[in-house]
């Protein structure tokens, strides 16, 4: 695989996490894609500036400062720049959303996987809502803890700024759609003129992420299939949620997390999902068992950040079926996980239809 990051700037976008009313948004991302590097190049680490983000991490998970610096030795299987490989004329894309105070690499594995089976991924820092972005020259923005309401603000104070947050995350997820029409056309740099297949655009996200993702599937047709990893749907406007999704949706459901709140939005939604859609729940998980975090340290557990099934086990069940998913919804190819339980994953329950 090959990687490559961008600093972008949205024009058409004030920051409204900044006490300067001018600053306009800004975020970074990274592309994934399948490759060709050249001889003896070197993968890319799976995170810049460790010695922010690890103390960073470690203080989120709740567990000491320096518990993670173990982690500056993970490499991705990713090359910095390499050339796209020449086996398809186009590839597909699909578009990643993190949750609160995650990051473009909380998800890594499913990004890795998707970009392996022919597609190029893009991975996003939510500004402010990210643990951390790194922006070129080293400038270091931390989250905005300000940004997500306490549990006790009251509720109609609360609510517009959560609807502030997930509208920021599906504002970045449609500036980015922008941008790679620019960059297929060659109107800004980078090695992808002309090899981005843009009639075939998937998104997936976790928690906040997934509940972006609906929101900017509900409001833009160049996403053309979903997927919400635990989404959380409570910051999504109820207009959103009475629009529905027309395209092909994916709900995969950790078994601990969801509220009787996020239940309710689901279920308000449920009846304007109008294209082929599934919601299934994963026995032995909990929240953050969909991204890398529960893997860093073997306390996670212990601090309830995972369930009882073991982390390898989830990495595959959740990368088969975003991959089944994707390539059934984007790329025409059937699968029986998209049809109802399989065999081969007996933890992996069908909720709906």
């Amino acid at each position: 695989l090959g990687t490559v990051s961008f600093h972008w700037t949205d024009a058409g976008r004030l920051e409204a996490y900044t006490s300067d009313p001018a600053d306009q948004r800004e975020i970074m991302v990274q592309f994934w894609y399948p490759a060709e590097p050249a001889p003896g190049a070197e993968p890319a680490p799976w995170m810049e500036r460790l010695d922010v983000a690890g103390p960073a991490i470690a203080r989120y998970l709740r567990l000491p400062d320096f518990i993670l610096d173990h982690t500056g030795l993970i490499r991705t299987h990713a090359y910095p720049e390499a050339p796209l490989a020449a086996a398809e004329p186009r590839y597909p894309v699909i578009l990643y959303s993190h949750g609160w105070n995650g990051f473009r690499t909380t998800n890594l594995d499913e990004v890795e996987a998707l970009a392996s089976r022919g597609y190029v991924v893009v991975t996003i820092d939510h500004t402010y809502g990210a643990m951390l972005t790194v922006f070129p020259g080293g400038r270091v923005v931390l989250n905005q803890p300000d940004a997500l309401p306490a549990d006790d603000i009251p509720e109609a104070e609360a609510q517009p700024l959560r609807e502030q947050l997930v509208g920021t995350y599906a504002g970045d997820l449609r500036f980015v759609l922008d941008q790679l029409e620019r960059l297929d056309r060659g109107a800004v740099e980078g090695p992808f003129a002309g090899r981005l297949d843009l009639e075939r655009v998937g998104l997936f996200g976790h928690s906040t992420g997934g509940g972006a993702v609906a929101l900017a599937c509900s409001q833009d047709p160049r996403c053309r299939a979903g997927v919400g990893l635990d989404a959380w749907l409570v910051p999504v406007p109820e207009a959103a949620l009475d629009a529905g999704l027309a395209q092909p949706f994916l709900f995969l459901w950790s078994e601990v997390w969801s509220s009787a709140r996020n239940d309710e939005r689901f279920a308000r939604l449920i009846p304007q999902l109008r294209g082929d859609f599934r919601s299934v729940t994963i026995r032995g998980t909990r929240h953050y068992d969909f991204t890398l975090l529960p893997l860093l340290s073997p306390l996670a557990p212990a601090l309830g950040l995972k369930g009882p099934l073991a982390g390898a086990r989830v990495m595959q069940i959740v990368d088969d079926y975003l991959t089944a998913f994707f390539d059934q919804s984007l790329k025409g190819r059937p699968t029986p996980l998209c049809v109802g339980p399989a065999a081969g994953y007996p933890e992996v329950v069908y909720e709906l239809p």
